[in-house]
């Protein structure tokens, strides 16, 4: 029984290939197109009914497969009804060619001679593309050996020679060799396709000669490099527009090659040549991207283009103002990307501790979180052009109201970064300028929100220590597009995201901008600073430069870590040194704390002067961002170090110990209280009286143990000033519980 079922299984295979190339050989002959579609269905009709009744599984495999083949030979011949115009009908059965020719080996041979035609109709730049299509084709050349007609061997084979001599200008012998081979071809409708292809392949090639120079163009480090294979033909002043915009128009002279500073403005540009007189234009396109060289790994491939920001924000003078936020948050992990704490399942918490001022239930997170974000901003209103906020600091959810905020104070802000969810995947259709997919799941982005247009992104590259130790083996997916903003004439700022500053990818940088921000959320800036100060320096590149490096403050392998933002520039020789010391906040005595700062930077500084001259290299003030809770829990962190240095004098006095430890409790929250009081006082100043003025000069000491900054920075020293001046230097940000 099981031998019938062989020879019935062998019998159907070869009475099908049988059919199937019977019915081949008659369509082949047939020249009229028509006819051969009614063919073509005659044969798929007959297959399919076969197919139906068939119950073999390995037998129907070779039917679906023949069905495919004749599919696929159907769409060759309405590619030739469409009148040869639509190539797309040529993928499609190449396509059909490709999935039958594992089983089916005929289809095989169609897959690479339909390859090899699709790899030349899609040529556009001859000189641009023909080494990689001449590897390509020799490839399909070896493939078809032996498999199918000579003829049309040979006809790939003169293609290669057309394209290896593409600059000589007696082309017509092997053109016409190429003819004669098509007309060799006996069967009719490839013939006539491949004749198209002939046909294609002789006017590009007329087109490419006809480009005289023959200018090639290459793309790297921010500079178009245009070589000229024949300069002599360049007679007359040579125009050179990328993307419509003029960027040279001279004579050319000799020069066989040519060097455009250019920071692109897409992934891809059109450049156009057109010498004066001519009217003939020649029309090159290249990608404008680099590769950043990683040791022993995979370099990088990265796309920086500029933003003109002039339109939507106006810079003027020449001092620039920038608000640094250093903030606290908490950051999580579930393996894949990081986020504040609060993004996920809203909780009220209730904070309790024996050793706590009161209890008392805590605003939701994300609600307090924020309300902190609104406050700042508030505070910048009018006082900065461009705020940065720390990396992972902002939230997706927060991004439509700092649009909002950007657009009525015409306020650029770098608004942190947060990782591409899902849950969020199809919100930012809309809003940003450069669509957001699901193959940019898990990049880390940093938003840059611009008054009154679509919000620019820039991708991290690679991520940092930290992030690697958050995350699984899936980790942040690595970017590639970051952007420049030019945002005066004279302006350039770029911004790299945390580990990408200590990455070669930094030089092209700091070639190309005048200012650069650093968002980041990193445990240690020391490694920041140092190349920071090894730029200013040793420069590479001329003009004045400003590192920006806003950090965020949070917990990292169980302790508090992070702060220490602030900016260093190019200074002159007098003042470099103690502003160099001002310029990183570190926290003092051991305290971490939120703040502003604000930073007016003289952009026209020059290093060359004199001090005496009166330039200010840059104007600082330090703004502290203080919450209720942050004060609460400093009391607690006191009352904790005061029980402990109590019950080591009072050892063997347990209820000396209890006295005392309550005594100093009560003395510790009574000048928590005092300390709000005065912040509020400060806040809510309104009338300059001397009571007033004598309980900010009273409470120096309180605020120096709940504020070491605001103390260093603004109340160390207010003799002299009266309330109206003391205010405005002690002013802080306050964050209350309600």
């Amino acid at each position: 029984m099981h031998g019938m079922q062989h020879e019935r299984k062998l019998a159907m295979e070869l009475g099908l290939k049988a059919y199937v190339e019977y019915s081949m050989l008659y369509i082949q002959k047939e020249s009229n197109s028509e006819c051969r579609t009614k063919e073509y269905n005659k044969v798929i009709s007959a297959i399919k009914n076969l197919e139906e009744i068939e119950d073999d599984d390995n037998t129907k495999k070779i039917f679906a497969s023949s069905l495919l083949y004749l599919k696929g030979r159907k769409s060759v011949n309405e590619y030739i009804i469409s009148g040869k115009s639509n190539l797309e009908l040529i993928k499609e059965a190449n396509g059909q060619f490709k999935e039958a020719r594992d089983v089916y080996e005929k289809a095989n041979v169609c897959h690479c001679i339909y390859s090899g035609l699709l790899e030349i109709e899609s040529i556009e730049e001859i000189e641009k593309e023909a080494d990689s299509k001449i590897e390509i084709i020799t490839k399909i050349i070896e493939e078809l050996s032996d498999q199918t007609d000579s003829n049309v061997i040979a006809f790939f084979e003169q293609v290669i020679l057309i394209l290896k001599n593409r600059n000589d200008k007696d082309k017509d012998e092997i053109l016409s060799k190429l003819n004669g081979l098509v007309l060799k071809i006996d069967y009719y409708a490839l013939r006539q396709i491949l004749d198209q292809t002939r046909k294609n392949l002789s006017d590009k090639l007329d087109n490419y000669q006809k480009d005289l120079f023959r200018p090639n163009v290459d793309y790297r480090n921010f500079k178009l490099r245009i070589t000229f294979i024949d300069p002599d033909e360049v007679k007359g002043i040579l125009t050179i527009k990328i993307d419509g915009e003029k960027v040279f128009s001279n004579f050319l002279g000799k020069n066989k090659e040519l060097f455009i500073d250019y920071i692109p403005k897409h992934k891809e540009v059109n450049i156009t040549f057109e010498i004066f007189g001519t009217g003939n234009i020649i029309s090159r396109s290249t990608e404008c991207c680099d590769y950043i060289h990683r040791k022993g790994e995979p370099d990088l491939k990265v796309y920086i283009l500029e933003h003109d920001c002039r339109d939507n924000i106006f810079i003027s003078g020449n001092n620039l103002n920038i608000a640094i936020v250093q903030l606290k948050y908490d950051v999580v992990s579930d393996g894949k990307v990081i986020n504040l704490t609060f993004n996920g399942s809203i909780k009220k918490e209730k904070v309790a501790s024996e050793n706590e001022l009161e209890n008392e239930t805590v605003e939701n997170k994300r609600e307090l979180y924020g309300k902190k974000i609104r406050y700042i901003l508030d505070a910048i209103k009018g006082r900065a052009k461009i705020v940065v906020f720390p990396e992972f600091s902002i939230p997706f959810e927060f991004l439509s109201y700092i649009q909002e905020y950007a657009n009525r104070n015409q306020i650029i802000v770098v608004a942190g970064s947060h990782y591409v969810t899902e849950e969020n995947l199809d919100k930012y259709k809309g809003i940003f300028e450069y669509d957001i997919r699901s193959t940019d799941l898990r990049k880390n982005i940093c938003p840059i929100i611009i008054p009154n247009f679509k919000i620019v992104h820039t991708e991290k590259l690679l991520p940092s220590k930290m992030e690697r130790a958050f995350l699984n083996k899936e980790g942040m997916t690595q970017g590639e597009l970051k952007h420049i903003l030019k945002i005066s004439d004279k302006l350039n700022l770029g911004v790299l995201v945390c580990f990408e500053y200590l990455h070669n990818l930094r030089e092209l940088f700091v070639e190309a901008c005048d200012i650069l921000l650093v968002p980041q959320t990193n445990p240690k800036t020391e490694r920041f600073y140092q190349l920071a100060i090894s730029d200013l320096n040793n420069p590479y590149y001329p003009g004045n430069k400003t590192f920006v490096m806003a950090n965020g403050i949070f917990i990292y392998e169980g302790k508090i870590s992070g702060g220490s933002s602030g900016l260093l520039l190019t200074l002159d020789m007098h003042s470099h040194k103690e502003l160099l010391e001002k310029a990183i906040k570190k926290p003092i005595e051991g305290v971490y704390e939120q703040f502003i700062l604000f930073a007016s930077i003289n952009t026209e500084l020059n290093t060359s002067r004199d001090i005496s001259q009166g330039q200010v290299s840059v104007i600082s003030q330090w703004v502290p961002i203080i919450e209720e809770t942050e004060i609460c829990e400093r009391a607690i962190i006191m009352m904790e170090k005061s029980r402990l240095s109590i019950r080591e004098i009072y050892k063997e006095e347990a209820e000396k110990q209890n006295y005392e430890i309550e005594k100093i409790n009560q003395k510790i929250k009574a000048e928590a209280r005092e300390f709000i009081k005065l912040i509020n006082l400060i806040i809510d100043a309104k009338t300059c009286d001397d009571v007033k003025m004598k309980a900010i000069l009273n409470s120096v000491s309180l605020i120096k143990q709940y504020s070491p900054l605001m103390y260093e920075e603004n109340a160390k020293d207010l003799k002299d000033l009266d309330l109206k001046k003391a205010i405005e230097k002690c002013y802080p940000i306050f964050i209350p519980n309600n």
